[in-house]
């Protein structure tokens, strides 16, 4: 249905961790990396990018990750915007409609609006790697 419905592979598959779903991937390569961003819980802002990051160690080799939408103008949002200017993953953003941080926008792409995008995704150090990031 996805190959039908979604040519050109533009479907995000969320919650697509489960074996079942390894096995699809030909048809739809983009997976989202974690949970959802959850913008009014501050402590979920650090541990949602850890989880990406760590998450993208295998996923990143079987697809394309996808570490989900943030909004410019979240207390947060200059971290979780360096974090997908090197993630390796799609950048975009859920703001209201008028209300962006555009000079936190502009950071991420170049003078004439193109995004770059890391070869591999985003994934954490080898001096973490085996770390309790809490």
């Amino acid at each position: 249905s996805v190959g039908e419905h979604f040519r050109g592979n533009r479907c995000i598959n969320c919650m697509c961790h489960s074996s079942e779903n390894l096995y699809h991937y030909r048809e739809t390569s983009l997976l989202r990396a974690a949970d959802d961003f959850y913008p009014d819980e501050p402590a979920a802002q650090p541990v949602h990018l850890a989880h990406v990051s760590y998450n993208s160690l295998f996923l990143g080799e079987i697809g394309h990750v996808d570490w989900d939408m943030f909004t410019s103008t979240h207390s947060d949002a200059h971290m979780h915007a360096a974090a997908r200017a090197v993630g390796g993953c799609p950048i975009y953003v859920s703001d209201q409609p008028g209300e962006h941080d555009f000079d936190l926008l502009r950071t991420l792409v170049l003078p004439d609006g193109t995004a770059l995008l890391a070869r591999h995704a985003g994934r954490p150090t080898r001096d973490v790697l085996f770390s309790d990031v809490n």
